[in-house]
């Protein structure tokens, strides 16, 4: 599942949270003890996988941000295998190109942050042997669509996030290694 898009993408992990816990905990609003409510509202509670600092009630009705549930080991496997089948997108206009980032960033599809990480490390390999610079922008995309997927993988695989980079690199190299 996913929470409200910040400065830095994180998972968490999500359970309901019944709305009378919820105003009896005082953190739905309190003014001279009395606790006040609207409306009564189902939330999930959202806790960061990777980073413990805080908690984030999310309405179960809230329709604004796109949460969806985390991939397992067998769906994180077979986007692997298909890696080598996901094609690279190319848009010539700069304008054009980062709207298309920021689109497939904002849907957190896997398939899509893939398909990105590969273009602009192709786009970025092409820079560089025409002896250009590599786009500011270019590099923070790349960051953030690495960041959201290993991120996502590393909890599917359950291995540490630092490592998922090598073990897609390894799965790739020993299926071409097959064929």
């Amino acid at each position: 599942m996913r929470a409200p898009r910040e400065s830095h993408p994180l998972l968490y992990r999500a359970r309901l949270l019944d709305p009378w816990r919820l105003a009896q905990s005082g953190r739905v609003g309190s003014r001279h003890g009395a606790v006040w409510c609207l409306k009564v509202r189902m939330f999930y509670v959202l806790e960061p996988v990777f980073e413990k600092a805080s908690t984030v009630y999310m309405p179960v009705d809230n329709d604004k941000v796109i949460m969806r549930r985390i991939m397992n080991r067998d769906e994180a496997e077979e986007l692997i295998d298909n890696i080598t089948e996901i094609e690279t997108v190319w848009v010539k206009e700069e304008k054009g190109r980062e709207q298309m980032y920021k689109d497939a960033i904002r849907t957190y599809d896997s398939q899509s942050l893939v398909q990105i990480i590969k273009t602009l490390y192709m786009r970025r390999q092409s820079r560089i042997k025409e002896g250009k610079k590599v786009l500011s922008s270019d590099e923070q995309y790349l960051r953030k669509a690495e960041a959201l997927l290993y991120s996502e993988m590393s909890v599917a695989l359950n291995i540490p996030k630092e490592e998922v980079q090598e073990y897609i690199s390894d799965a790739v190299k020993r299926k071409k290694n097959l064929v």
